[in-house]
């Protein structure tokens, strides 16, 4: 059974990658895919999250695929467990922005096999997570006992930033491109990046009277950084880049403060690496 939940994850991430490559053949069905790509990206996961005897019983009960899945949002939002369906969505949504922005080909089938390689990833680090012993690694969690935690931790970190960019970056497009709203930009803004919080700060485990706190601190800075550049006459893919890079400076100085291991030479690690790139970034654009 616990094969089966595997191959029906790698099933997944071939059925997604269907999905987007007839995105990028005709838009025009852009939502059937994200409904379609959605609903198969939540099954997979809820395939893969452990569920108690009782929870199948539920499902059981229920004839109709409609009261199955009603049961199932329900379900998941009584369980810490729903947090896991937030990272591939919004990885899921940012990747098909990215395919509707661009008009290179090429660069489009690039950016869905990276979706499929990210979106495998986390699978498979979920599955790592939840069942260490079927892929034969329970000598190394046993001589490494944080070696789970620390492993999802990154997969994390690195699948959440590549999210956030892309979904920065079709934020940074939506005024000059579409003319949306300043607010609507914003609220957007807010919302990926709470969830963004919420999720990795489980992973994390940082206590929850402070979680929130965190959070609220951290998407404000993050809106006031993307009201400072939303104007500079640059590529929205470069702004997109400077504010997931501040997001990684804030979120890995909070990490290591709640952890107790903030030092001097962490804060100069992370504003060094923080700098380099936005300075990269920034010198090799095409100002406009």
């Amino acid at each position: 059974m616990i094969w089966f939940k595997r191959f029906n994850f790698i099933f997944s991430v071939f059925l997604t990658f269907i999905l987007l490559e007839i995105l990028a053949w005709r838009v025009s069905l852009i939502l059937g895919v994200i409904l379609g790509s959605s609903l198969i990206i939540l099954f997979s996961v809820w395939r893969i999250i452990p569920k108690s005897i009782s929870i199948r019983k539920e499902l059981a009960q229920e004839k109709s695929f409609f009261y199955k899945f009603k049961k199932i949002i329900k379900l998941s939002s009584e369980n810490k467990n729903y947090i896991f369906f937030i990272a591939p969505l919004i990885l899921f949504l940012g990747s098909v922005a990215f395919v509707l922005l661009q008009s290179n080909p090429w660069i489009i089938h690039l950016m869905i096999i990276l979706f499929c390689f990210f979106y495998f990833l986390f699978l498979e680090s979920l599955f790592f997570y939840f069942y260490p012993d079927s892929l034969k690694v329970r000598e190394s969690l046993e001589k490494f006992g944080s070696l789970k935690e620390y492993f999802l931790e990154n997969i994390f970190t690195v699948i959440n930033l590549v999210s956030l960019f892309l979904i920065y970056s079709a934020c940074f497009s939506l005024s000059p491109l579409f003319n949306f709203s300043v607010i609507f930009i914003i609220s957007l803004i807010v919302i990926f990046t709470f969830l963004s919080n919420i999720q990795l700060f489980f992973i994390y485990q940082i206590p929850k009277n402070t979680n929130y706190l965190y959070n609220i601190i951290i998407t404000i800075i993050i809106v006031e950084i993307f009201w400072a550049i939303m104007f500079l006459p640059i590529s929205f893919y470069v702004n997109g880049l400077t504010l997931a890079v501040v997001y990684y400076a804030l979120v890995g100085t909070i990490y290591f403060h709640v952890k107790g291991t903030l030092d001097k030479v962490k804060i100069i690690r992370h504003l060094t690496v923080s700098c380099v790139v936005i300075i990269l970034a920034i010198a090799t654009a095409r100002w406009v």
